[in-house]
């Protein structure tokens, strides 16, 4: 309840900040975007990270568009081509219709339906998988679930509107750096362990916390997708 106080305050006192720090206040001419920094600071939450660039590969997220290692690729383009802009063989699920695939060692799952991509998870910090029941009330045995997630958390440099975003970044960080017309936002009862911002016509960003619903929470996963 803290957490979620707090980081209605900031939300508050935020300004309208540029990718480039900048904001814009009343007849202020681009002034260096401080607002939402001293009061994420005068609560306790401190200043926002600043993520280093250089770590590849590259997943940036610039308006409506998505660049992977500068190349523009989209939702609904071919998994052949989003394939080619990823370094590494990913694991490939079989289904002829919708198909799955991962690539281990970048913690990617690209899914696509018909060869068409639909969806882009990242994941950030990788949740831990199970405990899940083995029978039903019967005594009758359940078949394990495989675990399909890849195996190793994203390496890269991951952008979304300017702001760089690693492990370490927490949700509050997120919502004070990027352009605040995305609207991004916990639930009315405060919870953000999963919100969603638009990127473009029928497509959206979801952004999933790594068990915790506070604005403290860092990511477990980004997912691009319809």
């Amino acid at each position: 309840m803290k957490d979620g106080i707090l980081f209605a305050v900031i939300l508050a006192y935020s300004c309208i900040c540029s990718a480039e720090d900048s904001c814009s206040v009343g007849r202020l001419e681009k002034i260096k975007c401080s607002v939402s920094e001293s009061a994420a600071a005068l609560f306790g939450l401190g200043k926002t990270r600043t993520v280093t660039r250089g770590a590849k590969p590259e997943i940036v997220v610039k308006g409506t568009q998505i660049f992977v290692n500068n190349r523009a690729i989209a939702i609904g383009q071919s998994l052949e081509k989003w394939a080619k802009l990823l370094p590494g063989t990913p694991i490939c699920s079989t289904e002829l219709l919708r198909q799955s695939c991962v690539w281990d060692k970048l913690g990617v799952d690209i899914l696509a339906e018909d060869s068409l991509v639909i969806s882009v998870t990242v994941f950030f910090n990788i949740e831990p998988w199970g405990p899940f029941a083995t029978e039903l009330p019967d005594g009758t045995p359940i078949a394990p679930l495989v675990d399909a997630r890849p195996k190793h958390a994203f390496p890269g440099y991951f952008e979304l509107d300017g702001y760089g975003i690693d492990p370490q970044t927490e949700f509050w960080e997120i919502r004070a750096r990027i352009n605040p017309r995305r609207n991004l936002h916990c639930d009315i009862g405060g919870n953000c362990g999963s919100t969603a911002i638009l990127l473009t016509s029928g497509v959206k960003i979801y952004l999933d916390l790594y068990r915790t619903t506070s604005p403290r929470g860092k990511l477990a996963t980004v997912v691009i997708g319809r």
